[in-house]
């Protein structure tokens, strides 16, 4: 099964199908940070946030300065009220500077989400 056949499997209902393929890809390949990512994306898209936050942590042991996904993780973090969340999010802003990527910072005052370019 192909990257774009799961995600066609995950938005058609076959949910069991490709989460099954997944288990077993993350399984024989545990260091293919690539799709680690990619299967975060699509279970954050079908609104599974707790297994996109476990997905998204397993891309961070992988790739520690991912700020993509640090950044994902505390959003995640937020939407469940843990604690910790603008800590991640300031981790995601720090390796993202250095890459010059777009992030999306929490702002504490606001308890509202903004995108901006890092700078």
């Amino acid at each position: 099964m192909s990257c774009s056949r799961l995600w066609q499997e995950a938005a058609t209902g076959k949910r069991a199908d490709a989460d099954k393929f997944g288990a077993g890809w993350i399984k024989d390949q545990p260091k293919d940070v690539g799709f680690a990512s990619y299967l975060a994306d699509i279970t954050l898209a079908r609104n599974d946030l707790p297994a996109a936050e476990v997905l998204y942590r397993r891309v961070i042991e992988l790739q520690p300065d991912n700020a993509v996904a640090l950044n994902n993780v505390a959003w995640l973090m937020v939407k469940a009220n843990k604690p910790g969340a603008v800590a991640m999010a300031e981790q995601a802003n720090a390796f993202a500077v250095d890459h010059g990527a777009r992030v999306i910072h929490f702002t504490p005052t606001s308890a509202s989400w903004c995108g901006t370019t890092a700078s």
